[in-house]
């Protein structure tokens, strides 16, 4: 029958091998043990323990390792993200501070618009409050005034308060030096004038008729009464 520790101690050895063939051999299994004391075995526990043990801190080393170059990497795509987030931050500051310049620019655009509408709406009200103004004066003008007809003004008779001169006619000229004394409306509407003379203030008896009297003019050619000759008295007889 075997025996399990001399089969695990002593079976390299010759004596082991004869002792464990025969039960009754004159070797017992204590010598086996004596030849190979308990240090071998302790030795081979050892060796085994350090295997152990390497193989354990071998693996721990690799597992410490794999941890240190997974955080590496979790590390290395973290700095990756921050990089990419602060690139995207500054860039979208960027875009903010120039869409913010933009409003405040718009901003102040409208406030001049603005600004010039409220003048120009002023101006505009101050425009037609004249216009009304205007136009209610013009409506307060009396209708026997003059009128515009056929893009003329029909003129009215001289007045008659001496202080305009007039021309005469006789003949074919006009001769100034006269003003106006009276002014004679007949029934069917013709008008009369009775002239006075400048020089002496005397009045003419005679009276002359709308066609023969008007309002005397510095830019036509006319002959004063004062340079008049005296052998042409007869072409003032009607005076």
């Amino acid at each position: 029958m075997w025996h399990p520790q001399v089969i695990g101690i002593c079976s390299h050895d010759l004596y082991a091998k004869f002792a464990a063939r025969r039960l009754d051999s004159a070797f017992p299994i204590i010598a086996c043990k004596s030849v190979y004391p308990a240090g071998m075995a302790r030795s081979w526990g050892s060796k085994a323990a350090r295997r152990e043990l390497e193989e354990r801190l071998t693996a721990q080393e690799a597992r410490a390792l794999e941890a240190a170059a997974k955080a590496e990497k979790d590390s290395a795509l973290l700095r990756a993200d921050l990089r990419a987030m602060r690139s995207h931050l500054t860039t979208r500051d960027v875009e903010m501070r120039v869409e913010l310049s933009k409003a405040v620019d718009h901003a102040k655009q409208l406030a001049e618009s603005l600004d010039q509408e409220r003048s120009e709406r002023s101006i505009l009200l101050e425009a037609l409050v004249k216009l009304a103004e205007s136009l209610k004066s013009e409506r307060s003008i009396p209708s026997e005034g003059q009128r515009a007809i056929g893009g003329s003004i029909a003129p009215g008779p001289l007045s008659a308060d001496g202080r305009i001169e007039v021309r005469s006619q006789f003949g074919n000229r006009w001769v100034s030096g006269f003003a106006v004394h009276e002014v004679i409306l007949g029934d069917d509407g013709s008008v009369g004038y009775r002239l006075r003379r400048g020089t002496d203030g005397f009045v003419l008896p005679a009276v002359f008729p709308e066609a023969d009297v008007r309002a005397a003019d510095s830019s036509t050619n006319w002959t004063p009464v004062g340079s008049r000759t005296r052998a042409g008295a007869d072409e003032f007889g009607s005076f």
